[in-house]
């Protein structure tokens, strides 16, 4: 039996099937757009909740006689809960745009490429939990980005409205 392997993430590299792998800690424009989009159906996620209000929204829907908003409801379900099951996971997916095979061009990402790499760790016996430690950790280093930026632009408006105010005040003889 193969025993199941942790990333060392205070490494810069590991191997998985055979493949040197990096942990960046930069990206590309590109990659952080699918990070994003990666980002955001992991915060989105499905859940049971989510079900619970879609089929309210259904009920009523029905009961205005709203058949095309329906359709468009079941429709996004549909695609959303069959994707669950296809694509890579968003947390993989996210991990995908960090750790990189030496050979590979940092400017690009897609879902093959996630494809292949999944294909590598899954072959390593690499588990989830090593990949959702990272996606945590990248998700709080986010927020407290996002946070800092916020309070940032916010100090910035209060000056500018300061300057502003003082720019206003009639200057007296």
């Amino acid at each position: 039996m193969r025993e199941l392997k942790q990333i060392d993430f205070s490494q810069k590299s590991f191997i998985a099937n055979g493949v040197e792998y990096f942990i960046e800690k930069e990206i590309s424009i590109q990659r952080s757009v699918f990070a994003e989009a990666a980002k955001m159906e992991l915060e989105a996620g499905i859940r049971v909740g989510k079900w619970e209000e879609d089929w309210a929204k259904v009920y009523d829907l029905a009961n205005q006689q709203k058949f095309a908003d329906i359709v468009v409801l079941a429709y996004n379900n549909r695609r959303g809960f069959r994707n669950f099951f296809e694509d890579a996971s968003p947390v993989l997916k996210l991990c995908a745009c960090f750790i990189n095979a030496a050979d590979e061009d940092r400017r690009f990402i897609n879902d093959d490429l996630v494809a292949k790499k999944v294909k590598d760790w899954t072959e390593e016996g690499i588990t989830q939990a090593s990949f959702f430690a990272f996606a945590v950790a990248f998700l709080k280093t986010e927020a407290e980005s996002s946070k800092s930026a916020m309070q940032s632009i916010s100090d910035l408006q209060n000056e500018l409205r300061e300057k502003m105010t003082a720019l206003s005040t009639p200057i007296s003889e």
